[in-house]
């Protein structure tokens, strides 16, 4: 990915985004710090108008619960937008998933996130549950399709737009 198009999060921006993180403890209780800060070392922390995106790309074909991941595509770790109702969140998830197959895992029970992923074209792939299987959660995934591409035109996808059928 490259770190021309979108504004990675340095060292500087750690702490900040750890205590959004913390105050979010219902959500992000598994967060460590150090964890944090590797992904920020590795280039994998995205902080553009106040959203942070954690994400890595698998190089090899990874098991999410139910659902196979193929090597090659995304997996979104975390994603916080530190200005609510502000649509930055909507902008960066869209200017991310671009030309991309992502992958996230949200617990069950966290309705507002898993309304705003399918508001944003995640759709629900599988299953999966952590702790001895005593939290639930599903796997969403918004794949690229040539639909996606011509949808995102203005992106500049330079695929020829699909002839409507009478």
């Amino acid at each position: 990915m490259s770190s021309k198009k979108f504004k990675m999060a340095t060292e500087k921006d750690l702490d900040f985004i750890f205590k959004r993180m913390t105050d979010l403890k219902d959500i992000f209780s598994h967060i460590r710090k150090d964890y944090l800060q590797r992904m920020i070392d590795d280039n994998l922390v995205i902080f553009e108008k106040g959203v942070v995106i954690v994400f890595q790309k698998y190089v090899k074909a990874v098991r999410l619960g139910t659902v196979l991941a193929p090597k090659g595509s995304y997996m979104l770790h975390q994603l916080i937008n530190t200005s609510p109702k502000s649509g930055y969140a909507h902008q960066i998830i869209e200017k991310f998933c671009h030309g991309r197959t992502v992958f996230l895992n949200v617990k069950a029970d966290n309705y507002q996130a898993i309304k705003f992923y399918k508001r944003n074209r995640f759709r629900k792939v599988g299953d999966i549950a952590w702790k001895n299987n005593t939290i639930k959660g599903l796997v969403l995934c918004r794949r690229v399709t040539i639909n996606n591409l011509i949808r995102s035109k203005k992106h500049g996808s330079g695929l020829p737009r699909r002839r409507k059928k009478h």
